[in-house]
């Protein structure tokens, strides 16, 4: 179950240093809570509690024993259908309130990831996003003097910006806001240094003694679902031959109306496997005229593998503009007589040329 579980986060942290701003920010007021954003959190606390003695709360926790994060992410998005939460569903409804979005979300210290915390959750609009905005996250963590004692908590988060704007960097400061030595509460910064406040938490399940100080943090924001899914595949069964894709170079990017470059990222299947691989797993690579991105993914593969490019337009391949006219298809044959090999993209759109070189490499051959 551990392997799986570090085959699940592995493309989080993969991306942990890429820098997004969120969409639209807006930021947070004050620095301390308001007596219904204390009730909130009180009664959330008390929700939680009464959820995990349900039926559901107990099948929650033999996802969590099971490390089965997929499962766990769907076991989220039906958590506030619990009868236990009706009353703090009542209050986010109340008028006045300083935030934009609520959220709940599950903290799971990998011990096996040395200083880094995830959380998984679901973000619900409130105040004027109530009942037409909504989404899934997770966000890594770098932590500041983490225990292993503690595998998992909960946390509860009101936040000025939309769900769909919780994406980004963002740095969590432990603060005492009145609520009682059982629940540890933070504010969250725009950046290290900044002034401007994004939203406040309030965690449970964190002891005082495994609690952390300050936390620098990744947001990852997902809307429906696309053909990845929530977790996107990162593990790849060992197979007959590995090959490299060494680089990918933009000769002339695809004019997508935006400006003079491509986010890039491709897909790639191999042999006989349905659903495709993503590179990066989340996340993209802008390419200019003359740009080369020395990407290095190594493949696993019997005969064949299929490549997808894709200039990267949000939500995955269903919303993104595809640059391969026709699929890249690499046969073992191909390396025959030659360890390297460049593909080629080259067509044209009407007025607009697209050219593109992908280098693979066969680097190890076990037939």
């Amino acid at each position: 179950m551990k392997e799986q579980l570090i085959a699940d986060l592995a493309p989080y942290l993969e991306n942990y240093d890429r820098i997004k701003e969120p969409l639209t920010q807006v930021f947070r007021q004050n620095n301390t809570l308001s007596t219904t954003e204390k009730e909130i959190f009180e009664e959330a606390s008390r929700a939680w509690e009464a959820y995990l003695v349900s039926t559901d709360g107990q099948e929650l926790k033999f996802l969590i024993s099971e490390s089965d994060l997929p499962g766990i992410q769907q076991k989220l998005k039906s958590i506030f259908d619990s009868k236990v939460f009706e009353i703090l569903k009542i209050l986010l409804e109340k008028t006045g309130l300083d935030a934009g979005s609520f959220s709940i979300g599950l903290n799971i210290e990998a011990e096996f990831f040395l200083g880094f915390t995830v959380t998984i959750g679901l973000a619900l609009g409130v105040g004027i996003n109530k009942g037409v905005s909504s989404c899934e996250f997770l966000s890594v963590g770098l932590t500041e003097g983490i225990d292993e004692g503690v595998l998992v908590g909960v946390q509860f988060g009101l936040w000025s910006n939309a769900p769909a704007d919780l994406g980004g960097f963002s740095l969590a400061t432990e603060v005492d806001l009145g609520l009682g030595v059982e629940i540890a509460t933070k504010v969250v910064y725009e950046a290290k240094g900044s002034s401007k406040i994004l939203g406040v938490t309030a965690e449970i399940g964190v002891g005082e003694e495994d609690g952390v100080n300050e936390q620098e943090i990744y947001t990852f924001v997902f809307g429906t679902q696309d053909l990845g899914g929530f977790f996107r595949k990162t593990y790849q069964t060992e197979r007959s031959n590995l090959l490299i894709i060494e680089s990918i170079k933009c000769i002339h990017p695809k004019n997508d109306g935006t400006g003079d470059e491509n986010e890039i990222f491709f897909t790639f299947r191999a042999d006989n496997i349905t659903n495709p691989y993503y590179y990066p797993t989340y996340d993209y690579m802008s390419m200019k005229e003359g740009y080369t991105w020395n990407c290095g993914r190594s493949i696993w593969f019997d005969e064949t593998i299929e490549i997808f490019l894709y200039d990267d337009d949000g939500n995955g391949v269903r919303d993104s503009d595809i640059i391969t006219e026709d699929p890249i298809r690499i046969n073992v044959l191909d390396f025959k007589s030659t360890p390297s090999k460049v593909y080629k993209i080259d067509y044209k759109d009407g007025l607009d040329n697209i050219e593109y070189e992908i280098t693979a490499t066969l680097i190890a051959n076990h037939k």
